[in-house]
């Protein structure tokens, strides 16, 4: 690492850009110290408040369920390793898609995959993360806007809080299409670098159906054929279930 641009400046013709053979690197400690900043909110204090009067309102009638309807993934996802994709495929990639190896050779560090979900609001996350442990009780959160489909458990450092089915936009598509031809499977890239994922397609577009009963919590995952016509078949491609507690909830498991 070259900390000093001074070292390099003049091998650089762009100061936008690095010397040949040469990436710049995230500062990874400065860049959560600057989204860990207590004013960076996703919800407002009065928001945050009612939500929290709400849910122990719920614990107190015995509710079995609070499912929490929620703009953007909540989990932590890091973005996936793709630093050692092969330089033929980087080199196809780059001439599609202009600054594609500056990105990839940033991703073998720690960085969060999207800030404009809650892991650019870590603090605001962590707080409503307290909540789910204070009010006690089975959280379920479901969340769109990925254009993907997500099963997570959301944990902090004491462990699982509550459980994230995300679901896939109507006819959007997802970057990840574009890796495809190129043989990277992003998807299971990301599971095998995300604890808390455990699973993701970002291929396919499709629709979730949650079934609550007070035994368990059903999410089943379902993908169409094809989003350009009307005439189209529908396909269950994975199903998690999930068990109610009184001091939280139980692990994603996979339904048959």
């Amino acid at each position: 690492p070259v900390t000093d641009w001074r070292r390099v400046a003049p091998l650089a013709t762009d100061a936008s850009k690095p010397p040949n053979g040469m990436h710049f690197m995230p500062d990874v400690p400065k860049l959560n110290a600057m989204l860990s900043a207590p004013e960076r909110a996703m919800l407002g204090p009065a928001q945050e408040q009612w939500l929290e009067q709400t849910m122990a309102a719920s614990k107190t009638d015995a509710v079995t369920w609070r499912v929490l309807g929620n703009q953007v993934v909540m989990a932590s996802v890091l973005f996936p390793d793709l630093s050692r994709t092969s330089p033929l495929v980087m080199m196809l990639l780059e001439r599609i898609h202009p600054g594609v190896g500056e990105l990839f050779a940033h991703t073998r560090f720690p960085i969060p995959l999207n800030l404009d979900q809650w892991d650019g609001y870590p603090a605001a996350r962590a707080r409503l993360y307290d909540m789910f442990r204070r009010v006690g009780g089975s959280t379920i959160v479901l969340s769109g806007d990925s254009h993907a489909a997500w099963a997570n458990e959301l944990a902090d450092a004491q462990g699982r809080v509550a459980v994230e089915f995300g679901t896939t936009s109507i006819t959007s598509p997802n970057d990840a299409e574009k890796l495809r031809p190129v043989g990277i499977d992003f998807s299971s890239a990301v599971v095998a670098r995300n604890p808390d994922v455990k699973w993701a397609d970002f291929l396919h577009r499709g629709f979730i159906l949650l079934t609550l009963t007070h035994e368990r919590a059903l999410g089943e995952f379902f993908t169409v054929s094809t989003i350009h016509s009307k005439d189209y078949s529908v396909a269950r491609a994975m199903a998690f279930s999930v068990t109610p507690g009184d001091a939280g909830v139980g692990a994603l498991t996979r339904a048959t």
